[in-house]
């Protein structure tokens, strides 16, 4: 139950696989146009494995950039936070599209999966241009978050035949 802080010092960066964030560990960025993960989805996966960042409990992720490549698989995710996670702190991110193809299946910005709570979205930016057949800003699976002050830009203008959702509470 110590925390950790893990720096992002300004830079672009390329994961090949998604980043799990324990409990009781945190991320911050340099800022959104400083410090980029980027990543690409390379099989068809479940969600939480198409993931570019996997968060726990009593955490946070802020001042950073995630650009995703679908890459024509099943599924995308700029952060996803596990079933039963709690107090998970999202501020100053920017989750984007690059490359050119997206995902077959699904694409989200975040993902907060069943029984999450005490979340706090602030300041988010979602900007997504590539569609998929359910593209999602922030998608909260029977969970309650609280999000404040966030843009969510799904401008899927690529022609597909594209469900966009900003904030889809199932």
């Amino acid at each position: 139950e110590n925390p950790f802080l893990l720096v992002l010092a300004p830079g672009k960066y390329v994961e090949p696989e998604r980043l799990v964030i324990p409990d009781y560990v945190s991320i911050i960025g340099s800022g959104h146009e400083q410090s980029i993960i980027e990543f690409t989805a390379n099989a068809d996966v479940s969600i939480s494995d198409a993931s570019a960042i996997t968060v726990g409990s009593n955490s946070f992720v802020q001042g950073l950039a995630i650009n995703l490549n679908g890459n024509s698989k099943q599924n995308i995710c700029g952060i996803y936070s596990g079933s039963g996670k709690k107090n998970v702190n999202i501020k100053d991110v920017v989750i984007r599209d690059f490359g050119t193809s997206t995902s077959t299946t699904s694409k989200y910005g975040v993902y907060v999966d069943t029984g999450g709570s005490e979340h706090q979205i602030q300041n988010l930016s979602t900007n997504f241009n590539l569609g998929a057949p359910a593209t999602y800003g922030v998608y909260l699976n029977n969970t309650v978050s609280t999000i404040d002050s966030s843009y969510l830009k799904l401008n899927t203008n690529d022609n597909t035949s594209s469900n966009n959702y900003g904030i889809y509470v199932n």
